[in-house]
């Protein structure tokens, strides 16, 4: 039984820490980069290497990772080695298989159950081996239908992907098709010059391919792509005749596909085309048809910046409630609220030293006015009762905000020794591949509770064997029993006490 996650989103929403994602375009030939610096969008791109990706694959990941360990050195918030990067990313188009499909109006438990009858049908392979996801497109009253759209990817694919990127200091919060990246950057840039409730063509050109998108109602209906390797010769060149023929035979058999489906006219052809746009606005108008033709042209930002932007304009939750598709999976699942966690505790480890050491100061001011207070009034004369009597309250509350000073201070001691046996536990853990999932502190003379998971038995015996090595623990007890297989991985837990005098000299 698969129990539902604590979910921290509105919490960290209110509280104004939630860290906005990135957006990261993955493609065979490009890693881009588009990420907020302050109010501002910028971006970083790395080129890859030939055969690094193929079709949206990992098929080095050594060469993967350098490159984007490349990436981060590019971004300067980055530089920390332990910092991550919550981002959206949009894998190449190739890699996915998305379907739509039309549904009687139904609700509730009736339309999950027809959705995933549907699913089952559309799946390009066994469903077993993919990640999916669905979404409700539109709601078409006068037929009492729901269109419906769902996308499929290998698992191998995502789960080879994001652990690298996890490895590299980034973490996908969510994975989905350069096609919904794409119109999801459309709808933000044509809004205002075309109605976006009316269906439209997209032709895209990038470094990958031509790409052509039925988009309606803003949403991403259906996607060809038809990769340059497809088109070039055997020499693996494009020459314009070439080019001219494969683009005339995509549209028209787009235009064959969509009157097939769907009996609304196009409103227009959206043209995106960082290079060879004249040529590409003019072969589009000559097979057109006389549906209008709208060449996208973008300065800033610039038109091959699209996708990853795209990415980045999503809010980043796994469960939004707006039916986003998500192509995650369960591992990135996981990873995203173990983040979502970190941010929490993060946060709260700079709030609480900083309201400690406020109330402490506050308190400290209060305690010397009293102070001084009290030794007013002990240098009046002792004769009268009322003055004694104030002389007997004022020292009353002097002892208790001295008490509470000293109390406060306890605390802030405390909560400072927390952090730091958290921040190594977290390098330990780190530099020997394992995830720690829960740590216990019962006290300072209570043993030491933790448990996590590892890829394998070494990388658990590693990190135990550092762990008993740092000079602020104890004796570990890691029992064989407590060394279980989870899936692929090992899980495990350990006790261990703090040592006498821990954390009181600099580490």
């Amino acid at each position: 039984m698969h129990m539902k996650r604590p979910d921290f989103s509105r919490l960290l929403s209110l509280l104004r820490v939630r860290a906005l994602p990135s957006g990261l375009e993955v493609s065979d030939q490009v890693l881009r980069l588009a990420y907020r610096a302050g109010k501002e969008w910028t971006g970083v791109s790395v080129v890859l290497a030939p055969g690094v990706m193929e079709r949206g694959e990992v098929k080095d990941r050594a060469a993967l990772a350098s490159a984007l360990r490349a990436l981060r050195a590019k971004v300067p918030a980055l530089k920390h080695k332990g910092k991550k990067m919550n981002v959206v990313v949009s894998l190449d188009s190739a890699g996915v298989y998305t379907q739509s499909f039309t549904l009687p109006k139904l609700a509730g438990e009736e339309l999950k159950k027809a959705i995933d009858l549907n699913v089952q049908m559309s799946s390009p392979d066994d469903i077993d081996k993919s990640y999916f996801g669905t979404r409700v497109l539109a709601e078409d009253i006068a037929n009492n239908r729901l269109e419906v759209s769902a996308a499929f990817v290998p698992r191998r694919i995502v789960d080879a992907l994001a652990e690298t990127l996890f490895n590299e200091g980034f973490v996908a919060l969510r994975v989905e098709s350069r096609a919904i990246s794409l119109v999801r950057m459309v709808r933000s840039v044509v809004l205002s010059s075309v109605d976006m409730v009316r269906p439209y063509l997209i032709v895209d050109l990038d470094n990958e391919g031509i790409d052509f998108l039925v988009m309606k109602n803003g949403e991403m209906y259906f996607e060809y792509p038809m990769p340059w390797r497809g088109v070039a010769d055997v020499k693996g060149q494009i020459p314009i005749a070439q080019f001219d023929s494969a683009l005339s035979m995509g549209l028209r058999q787009m235009f064959n596909f969509y009157r097939q489906h769907w009996q609304e006219s196009l409103a227009g052809i959206l043209v995106i085309a960082p290079a060879f746009t004249d040529e590409t606005v003019r072969v589009v108008r000559d097979a057109s048809g006389g549906v209008p033709v709208i060449p996208i042209m973008l300065s800033s930002p610039p038109t091959e910046w699209l996708v990853a932007l795209g990415a980045g304009m999503h809010d980043g939750g796994h469960d939004n409630g707006k039916g986003e598709i998500d192509l995650s999976g369960e591992a990135a699942a996981d990873r995203y609220h173990e983040e979502r966690i970190i941010d929490l505790l993060g946060f709260w480890s700079v709030v609480m030293p900083s309201a400690l050491a406020l109330l402490i100061a506050t308190l400290a001011l209060a305690s010397s006015f009293l102070g001084g207070m009290v030794s007013q009034a002990a240098a009046l004369p002792v004769g009268n009762p009322a003055t004694s009597q104030k002389v007997i309250a004022l020292a009353a509350s002097s002892t208790v905000f001295n008490n509470e000073v000293a109390l406060v201070g306890a605390a802030q001691a405390n909560a400072d020794t927390s952090h730091m046996i958290l921040d190594v536990l977290d390098t330990i853990a780190a530099s020997s591949s394992v995830m720690v999932s829960r740590v216990t502190l019962q006290g300072q003379n209570a043993p030491i509770f933790l448990s996590g998971t590892a890829a394998t038995e070494t990388d658990i015996v590693q990190f135990k064997n550092l762990v008993q090595e740092n000079r602020n623990f104890g004796t570990v007890n890691l029992p064989l029993s407590g060394i279980q297989p989870a899936g692929s991985a090992y899980s495990f837990s350990m006790t261990f006490p703090l040592a006498p005098n821990a954390f009181r000299t600099p580490r």
